[in-house]
């Protein structure tokens, strides 16, 4: 909340902007889409299917969760920095993947194939969520359209 000291407005931590707003909508887009994904990750591949799908689900939801930190603090300094963290994100994120799965990747439990298809069917539905909410708040700018124009 915005709290007044003499001339000077100061927003608290707890304050989220646009960027904390986007990746917790991505996160709430993969838990929806997680029982479909792991449930066809189990049906296709047994149970080694099922737990790699939820390591990914795991690993996308603290993907979009790293993310939303960073943008979040990168967007409070200024859009500069809200560009290069959006940049530096991407690639720390690729790299925050490699290191969660190269020491799993030869375990009895993982499905190399079910945990690239919850990546990446997770990380399409959470963008593709995302950009269809955001479009339509764009399109409307929060106003509902009343129909035909007379």
């Amino acid at each position: 909340m915005f709290e007044s000291i003499g001339s000077n407005t100061t927003v608290s931590e707890s304050e989220t902007g646009p960027e904390a707003e986007l990746a917790k909508g991505m996160v709430l887009a993969v838990l929806l889409s997680a029982p479909f994904i792991v449930l066809v990750a189990a049906l296709v591949w047994g149970h080694q299917g099922l737990y790699s799908a939820l390591y990914g689900i795991l690993l996308v939801t603290i993907n979009f969760a790293v993310a939303a930190k960073g943008l979040s603090w990168g967007g409070r300094i200024s859009p500069v920095a809200l560009m290069a963290v959006a940049m530096g994100s991407f690639f720390f994120d690729l790299l925050l993947l490699t290191a969660a799965v190269l020491p799993v990747v030869h375990a009895g439990w993982m499905d190399l194939k079910a945990l690239g298809m919850a990546l990446i069917v997770s990380h399409i539905f959470a963008v593709s969520w995302e950009a269809r909410r955001v479009t339509a708040y764009l399109a409307y700018g929060g106003i509902r359209p009343r129909g035909r124009r007379s």
